[in-house]
């Protein structure tokens, strides 16, 4: 199988940059494999411009590392000041303030966040109330349809963007842009990979039926606070809830088979295990958020219950964006060398698990009640802990 720009599927990271830069309208993105791919919809209407292909992060990755501006990366630890915004944050509520100060300078703000149909999509966020759909993790790849475009037309105007999603979200928009402005700001998440849509869809129909007795899901958090914030991960859990109003806690996180699955790398993205984005130098990024993994060992007066970002900046223009949103951070500069070696997943991708066909056939065969029981179990979460432990 492969993409409108002759990409094998492994490589493409469905960033939806080709379709926004078609100028003919010939690209959609289409369901394959679980995962969104571009695919000409109307062959007489593709002349072989190459757009498409110039816009490939994937393509021009080599074009993506950037050359190095002296003095960075520079790395922060810390949160946001307000505690009821760090509260409802996965880690210390840095995105809100970074958003902040863009909303303070006319600007508007892209990120995930679920839908009415609980999709995870990019939608557009212009003031504090609209962005709070966008707080908190999202371990699924999100649907960013034409945000690009819509892009492009805020910068043409003069207004101030910030554009937050995984690495090569980031990178696909650098490409598309094509072009540095004054007024574009990219955060990036460091990102674990990210597990198939069409899987969340399969797991919530389960809980629909398992838990929500035919009461459809109308949120649903991956991560919660309600024991704190803590190096082991121990307390974290997701939070389902229902249109009956019923709720459901899985604690902790490997209790929720989807999360098991996601811990596990049983369906992420092909090309998330080759992910090409994973490199110090970003010439796409101005900054990198992260849970600040190893705070206890790195920084100890930093390590809070409450939640502690890492902020990684790339440049003078990263520097620029956590300087404006300062008035809204408690931070404290510490060493990235020692951040990279407690936050893996910055520069490392996930290997392939080699049950993932297995899983996958099993789901195309069956329910998602058997394949998760056969291979998203507490179980199988506590192997491959062990095994990636005793790999390193």
């Amino acid at each position: 199988m492969e993409s409108v720009v002759r990409l094998p599927a492994k490589d493409c990271c469905g960033c939806s940059a080709c379709m926004c830069i078609c100028p003919f309208g010939c690209i959609s993105m289409e369901w394959d494999c679980g995962f969104l791919y571009p695919r000409i919809k109307d062959k007489k209407k593709c002349n072989g411009c190459g757009a498409c292909i110039r816009v490939c992060p994937s393509i021009n990755a080599d074009k993506l590392a950037g050359t190095d501006e002296e003095g960075y990366p520079i790395t922060y630890g810390g949160w946001h000041i307000d505690d009821t915004v760090r509260f409802s944050s996965s880690s210390g509520g840095v995105f809100t303030a970074l958003a902040q100060s863009i909303f303070d300078r006319g600007g508007v703000v892209y990120g995930a966040c679920f839908d009415e149909s609980m999709t995870v999509i990019h939608a557009e966020a212009t003031d504090e109330a609209s962005l709070s759909v966008m707080k908190g993790s999202k371990y699924v790849q999100s649907d960013v349809k034409d945000v690009f475009r819509k892009i492009e037309k805020k910068i043409n105007n003069n207004i101030p963007v910030l554009f937050t999603g995984t690495p090569c979200q980031c990178a696909g928009l650098y490409c598309f842009f094509g072009k540095n402005s004054d007024n574009l700001f990219t955060a990036e998440v460091v990102c674990h990979g990210v597990p198939s849509p069409v899987i969340l869809k399969e797991y919530f129909s389960y809980l629909e039926e398992k838990h929500g007795e035919g009461s459809p899901i109308i949120g649903f958090s991956f991560r919660t606070k309600q024991r704190g914030w803590l190096q082991n991960g121990f307390q974290m859990g997701t939070v389902v809830q229902f249109a009956s109003g019923k709720k459901v806690l899985f604690m902790p996180a490997y209790k929720d088979k989807f999360m098991v699955g996601f811990l596990c790398d049983v369906y992420l993205r092909p090309s998330c295990h080759n992910c090409k984005y994973k490199t110090i130098t970003k010439c796409y990024s101005n900054v990198s958020l992260a849970d600040f993994w190893g705070v206890k060992h790195i920084s100890p007066e930093l390590n809070s219950k409450k939640g502690t970002s890492m902020i990684m900046v790339h440049n003078k223009k990263g520097q620029e964006l956590i300087e404006s949103a300062g008035k809204f951070l408690e931070l404290m500069k510490v060493p990235h060398d020692e951040v990279y070696k407690h936050n893996p997943m910055i520069l490392e991708s996930c290997p392939e698990n080699p049950k993932s066909t297995e899983f996958t056939e099993m789901l195309e065969r069956k329910s998602f009640s058997k394949a998760a029981r056969a291979y998203l179990s507490v179980f199988t979460w506590f192997c491959h802990q062990v095994k990636r432990r005793l790999s390193k």
